[in-house]
């Protein structure tokens, strides 16, 4: 259990695409949401992806989201200068907690 200082802000914000007025899609990235997370990053891992070495870093963050707005794969979640696209969505009953979201770190 975390105490008083060891919750973390992050944001939620989701890419959005939106016509601009010539008809051509733009993305731009909007701010839905910032909240205190507890955050647990997990140790990096290697992988072999396109005949490249990739290093993976994901982390986990438990926050409490009551809200209408649906999290998915267009939502990132930026913390400590690092931007993570979510890999899965959890419910969980925790006293402060309703949401386990696991992310990966984006380059």
């Amino acid at each position: 259990m975390a105490g008083i200082g060891q919750y973390k802000q992050i944001k939620l914000v989701e890419t959005v695409v939106t016509p601009d007025m010539m008809g051509d899609n733009k993305e731009s990235v909007v701010t839905r949401a910032s909240v205190w997370a507890e955050v647990t990053q997990s140790s990096g891992s290697r992988s072999f992806e396109r005949s490249q070495t990739m290093i993976a870093n994901s982390a986990t963050f438990k926050i409490r989201w009551n809200s209408n707005l649906q999290l998915n794969q267009n939502w990132n979640i930026l913390y400590n200068g690092k931007k993570y696209g979510i890999s899965s969505v959890e419910r969980i009953n925790e006293k402060r907690f309703n949401v386990l979201i696991t992310g990966n770190a984006k380059s």
